[in-house]
């Protein structure tokens, strides 16, 4: 996006050192997406808890949003609700790489929008007491006695006295925090993670500051640019800050630790260590008893170097640096100088090097590499022969069996062919192996469901739907060993929903109506999964399309309320909006009358929100041009002018984006082309030529594009009906000669067929007319009998035998 500074891990990394050279370490703003991963729900997550358990507070709030629902709750349920929550979460990774980066002296400040106490916790766990201020309790602030390193609750802490939920309290307490926000941003950087700032006046405090001298980089695990009130208020040219995309808060701490060499963290690379580090703080204690004191703490040292010479007897030195190096995700390092000789006889570091050969590939596909990536190829080769040589040493160790099988869909979704095929099929078998060896491991039924989709997905016609309906009995598998596996749940609903894509009639809409059902067991378990409510938002609308009549009404109005909830839980999910236009623009065409001119007319608004969000979607600009076009046919009058002429505007858009849309180029032709009907006069003559230059711009892109030449044939012959003499003539052999190619490249297509037809009889040439309508019955033409019915063109030929017999046998 024009105007947002782009940054990487790598470039925070070396920030980070400079600071701390300068003895100036970071500053961190966190939010709830640091503890999402320790299983702390989301905003939304507490939502629908409380319109679960607390109905009548949640039907009173004035909105639905976290602080409106909480708001009308007595604080004791708010505390219980946030309580539970936190004594369930087990500590993360996002916050063992904080406390890490803490105690290593990158990170100095940490200030967390959050209840939980995670990052004190993960700091005790390595070894680090930074002091901990609970702000919400007391707002006194003295920066001259901060020590080096703090954390800071800027709404309150799980038991604290104050926690701070509802916008009123939010806001108020706002003032506070401005000279907290003024120290921790004196000669350090920021960094922001796990924090979307929409709504919350701890926000400004951040858009306050005139420019960041040291950057402030915002993270974000959506791979997309920032939304409007990022772009709008902080991530301004001139003021220092940078945009991270694509990077949840475990992944980015985690890499960041790795990069500065602290990670992992003691207590999984040196265990032994950690511990005797855990004892140093402790003070001896000599235990009285009648055989002389005993110093208990040096009794345990003595265990621990007892139990680390008994592992180290028995562990072998090339192992512990592969797993070192893997852990610190430097898989060239790990695989670096270790030879076949060296282990020959070891099945767990050939399992250590298959996954780090594997990971190599994982990271030159990220990079960018070709399909066919001669890096990514001998990566995934070495790992696969890796995983067999582990196993001809071990062949119960399931996971090998489990990985091998990734590793050959991988191969697979980047090989394509019947190559593609072969592996998806070798990988079940890899699957097969793991289960035979351990029947509950939910992880390689989950994962074969995923290889069978994506084999799916690549194979079409009759096998894709029975490959569709195997992953779905894979996933089944997963779930009945863990009931609570969403992503299984979620993506048992996506094989159903691409099966009924593929299947079509009555068994499509029971499949689309399964695949909702499937949605909603991911959604019981983790609601602030917005991927399942928007993909249930589009099976919704698909089935409304197969559906028809009143059913279908309901079911693009039940379509919306999915999509809204995803909004609702990610409001820049710009996919969303365009998709939820998308619907809005099929229900206004199965609707007809004033409401399919409301409904486009909100179809618009979406593709607005789409657009606002993401400006070069041209699919979006596309799309709203097509619901501005239909509006118009539907509306008339003055009001259809200026509505076709706004929705050229919108084509204009979607083209300057993507110039070789040749879509646009048609539908924008076919908008003229409407305009010019519902116009007559010189500017209908003016407006067709536009309409035929339109479709002339599509056939330049794409030459075989039948609907662009029948419809520049349909413009020609429209041309031809309101000239005259030769002009008519021409018209007419231009007509004839865009209908033919249009022939050439789809022959049975029944529209062209028909307009050959309806061209012939204008020339007065009744059995070539003849002809073409026979052709074109045989077919047959969907509204046939409607359009000889009433069609001018053919009155010339209306009273003959033969065109009555056409018309009576239809």
């Amino acid at each position: 996006m024009s105007g947002v500074a782009n940054t990487s891990v790598e470039e925070i990394a070396d920030c980070m050192r400079a600071r701390k050279r300068a003895n100036q370490a970071c500053s961190l703003l966190i939010g709830a997406g640091c503890s999402v991963s320790a299983g702390i729900p989301l905003a939304n997550g507490f939502v629908s808890r409380i319109q679960k358990e607390h109905g009548a507070a949640y039907r009173r709030a004035k909105t639905k949003h976290y602080p409106d629902v909480m708001a009308e709750l007595g604080d004791g349920y708010r505390r219980d609700l946030v309580a539970e929550a936190i004594d369930k979460a087990h500590i993360n990774w996002a916050h063992i790489a904080i406390a890490q980066l803490m105690k290593h002296g990158y990170v100095s400040r940490v200030l967390t929008t959050n209840f939980d106490p995670l990052v004190v916790r993960a700091c005790a766990m390595v070894g680090e007491f930074p002091a901990v201020y609970d702000f919400a309790a007391s707002q006194n602030f003295h920066p001259e006695y901060l020590p080096e390193k703090a954390v800071f609750y800027l709404h309150g802490q799980r038991d604290g006295f104050i926690l701070l939920h509802t916008e009123e309290d939010v806001r108020r307490h706002s003032a506070n925090l401005a000279p907290l926000f003024r120290e921790a941003g004196q000669g350090r950087m920021w960094l922001v993670a796990g924090y979307s700032g929409e709504n919350d006046p701890v926000f400004t405090h951040l858009e306050a500051v005139e420019h960041f001298r040291y950057n402030l980089t915002w993270a974000r695990y959506e791979d997309e640019d920032p939304p409007p009130h990022l772009t709008q208020k902080l991530l301004k040219p001139g003021k220092g800050t940078l945009y991270l995309r694509g990077y949840d808060a475990d992944r980015l701490f985690v890499e960041l630790a790795q990069r500065l060499d602290c990670f992992p963290p003691d207590f999984i690379s040196a265990p032994f260590q950690h511990l005797r580090n855990t004892l140093d703080r402790v003070g001896p204690f000599q235990l009285p008893h009648k055989a002389g004191p005993l110093d208990i703490v040096q009794e345990a040292r003595k265990r621990i170097d007892h139990a680390e010479t008994v592992v180290r007897s028995a562990a072998d030195a090339t192992r512990d640096r592969v797993l070192q190096a893997i852990l610190r995700a430097d898989y060239a390092d790990a695989v670096r100088d270790v030879t076949d000789g060296a282990i020959a006889e070891d099945a767990e570091l050939r399992g250590l090097m298959a996954t780090a050969h594997f990971m190599l590939g994982v990271n030159a596909q990220q990079r960018g590499e070709s399909a066919t990536g001669k890096e990514f190829e001998r990566a995934i080769s070495t790992a696969i022969e890796q995983y067999q040589r582990c196993l001809a040493l071990k062949p119960d160790k399931h996971e090998a069996w489990n990985n091998w099988g990734n590793a050959l869909a991988d191969q697979a979704k980047t090989t394509g062919g019947d190559d593609a095929r072969t592996l998806f099929d070798v990988a079940g078998q890899k699957y097969a192996e793991a289960i035979a060896i351990k029947p509950d491991d939910h992880e390689a039924w989950y994962n074969w469901g995923i290889a069978l989709f994506h084999q799916a997905k690549a194979t079409g016609g009759d096998d894709a739907r029975t490959l569709f309906d195997m992953a779905g009995q894979k996933y089944a598998k997963a779930i009945a060993i863990k009931p609570d596996f969403h992503e299984a749940w979620y993506n048992w609903g996506n094989a159903l929903f691409h099966q009924a894509r593929a299947t079509g009639g009555d068994d499509a809409r029971t499949l689309f109506d399964v695949a909702g059902q499937k949605y909603a067991k991911a959604i019981a378990i983790k609601p602030d999964k917005h991927e399942a409510w928007y993909n249930w938002g589009n099976a919704l609308a698909d089935q409304a399309k197969a559906t028809g009549g009143d059913d279908a009404r309901t079911l693009f109005d039940v379509a919306g309320q999915k999509f809204a909830e995803a909004i609702a839980i990610k409001p820049d999910f710009h996919e969303a909006w365009y998709n939820w236009g998308v619907a809005l623009s099929d229900q206004a065409k199965a609707t007809g009358g004033d409401d399919a001119r409301t409904l486009f007319d909100v179809a618009g608004q979406k593709y607005a929100e789409a657009i606002a969000i993401k400006p070069d979607k041209h699919e979006a600009w596309n799309n709203w041009g097509n619901a501005l076009a239909e509006q118009a046919k539907a509306t008339g009058g003055d009001d259809a002018r200026t509505l076709f002429d706004v929705a050229g505007q919108k084509y204009a858009e979607a083209i300057a984006i993507k110039p070789d849309k040749h879509e646009a180029w048609n539908n924008w032709g076919n908008a003229l082309f409407h305009q010019a009907k519902a116009t007559g006069g010189d500017d209908a003559r003016t407006l067709f030529g536009l309409a035929a230059q339109k479709y002339a711009e599509a056939i330049a892109i794409k030459p075989n594009c039948h609907e662009a030449w029948n419809n520049w044939g349909f413009a020609f012959l429209y041309l031809a009906n309101i000239t005259s003499g030769t002009e008519a003539a021409q018209n007419l052999a231009e007509t004839d000669a865009r209908y033919r190619r249009a022939l050439s490249l789809t022959p049975n297509a029944p529209n062209t067929l028909y307009n050959l037809a309806c061209l012939h009889s204008l020339r007065r040439n009744e059995s070539a007319c003849r002809m073409w309508l026979t052709r074109c019955l045989a077919i047959p033409h969907p509204n046939a009998k409607r359009l000889l019915s009433s069609d001018s063109d053919f009155d010339s030929l209306r009273d003959t035998p033969w065109f009555q017999g056409l018309l009576a046998a239809l």
